[in-house]
């Protein structure tokens, strides 16, 4: 059976899976890049060094086992350069998760309030549609608080957008270093960054946020409807007071 939230909630998992089914390609395409790299680096450590490091080699030229150390440790920071790149890209991913989620939690909301005020105007402390007036009238009173919240989140999701401008400009960064010092300087700065970004749990919790906000934005709008048909019924001819014109 499908209920109008549970089509709801689809329809958003799909629209979010399909947002970010390119970030998920391309870090799955950069693990598989990392397997073939690394069975090359292997093969290359095994049985390319040995040329390389020979009189005729690059290496060789300084001598045999400087070369070969010298080979190591340049395809060492290779794999923990790798490495480094997946732990930007799947915190980025979960980040930019976030902040769309987010974004349209506030949207939503802002919608809500303008909705509900609607209302509350229309219906002049429910004189003008008590019966809407009465259904209405707690979430009428959480005005202030849904505009409290949106502004919250709108401050986190900037908050949250500084911080992935600055870790998508450390990962560039980090393509092009090639000493272990440096490594280490992006890493100690990836780890400050990351350790206030959302993870998974909080992109699952901003979800269900979403789906509460958008029953409650469909709440507000049908409220709005309601209020105008009960103050339409009203005015019209042989409409009276009475109430008896509106429709809920």
């Amino acid at each position: 059976t499908i209920t109008p939230g549970s089509y709801v909630a689809g329809a958003a998992d799909q629209i979010t899976a399909s947002t970010f089914r390119n970030a998920e390609l391309n870090r799955e395409l950069g693990q598989a890049f990392d397997q073939i790299m690394g069975a090359f680096l292997n093969q290359l450590i095994t049985q390319g060094f040995s040329a390389l490091s020979g009189q005729g080699g690059v290496f060789g030229r300084i001598g045999t086992q400087a070369g070969q150390a010298a080979a190591n440790e340049f395809m060492t920071q290779i794999q923990v350069n790798r490495a480094l790149e997946r732990q930007f890209d799947d915190a980025l991913l979960v980040a930019k998760q976030y902040v769309f989620v987010k974004n349209d939690v506030v949207a939503v909301t802002r919608e809500v309030v303008e909705k509900l005020t609607a209302v509350d105007q229309m219906a002049d402390f429910g004189n003008a549609c008590p019966a809407v007036y009465a259904q209405a009238s707690g979430d009428i009173a959480k005005i202030s608080n849904y505009g409290a919240v949106a502004n919250s989140y709108e401050n986190e999701v900037n908050v949250l957008a500084a911080d992935i401008a600055q870790l998508e400009a450390l990962k560039a960064k980090m393509n092009d270093e090639t000493s272990a010092a440096g490594a280490g300087d992006i890493s100690t700065l990836y780890a400050r960054i990351a350790s206030r970004l959302p993870n998974s749990g909080n992109v699952i919790s901003a979800q269900g946020e979403l789906q509460t906000i958008k029953g409650k934005q469909a709440d507000a709008a049908r409220w709005e409807t309601s209020c105008k048909q009960e103050i339409e019924g009203q005015q019209a001819p042989g409409g009276g007071n009475d109430n008896g014109g509106g429709s809920i």
